[in-house]
């Protein structure tokens, strides 16, 4: 694997992690929110606001070491470029995914759970 692929998921590494510590420590206090998970739902009463944050920060690193750990899985495995390639692309769209979605359908089950 080129040293670009490597440089890249550094970069998508340390992209997770500088997310993560501004949703998880930094983020704005509700009603502010001017830094955080800026979902519908998230956005409705503090405890829901301090809820997806949370889950999101720690699912971004969460998602900071696997993308630190993934490149030396493929090296030691002597995967090409191309399955570098292939992996990170789809491995950062799914983070990126479940890093919004995963937070949101949790908050809404809790929600659901809190109704009744």
């Amino acid at each position: 694997m080129s040293e670009t692929i490597l440089i890249i998921y550094h970069i998508l590494a340390l992209i997770f992690a500088a997310t993560g510590i501004v949703v998880l420590r930094s983020r704005s206090s509700y009603p502010d929110m001017k830094a955080g998970h800026h979902v519908k739902e998230a956005m409705k009463s503090k405890e829901s606001w301090e809820y997806a944050n949370g889950l999101c920060g720690k699912l971004c690193i969460i998602f900071t070491v696997v993308f630190l750990l993934i490149p030396r899985f493929l090296i030691s495995a002597g995967a090409g470029n191309t399955v570098g390639a292939a992996v990170l692309i789809i491995g950062g769209a799914l983070a990126a995914a479940v890093t919004v979605f995963l937070p949101l359908g949790m908050l809404r089950r809790k929600n659901e759970k809190d109704k009744k």
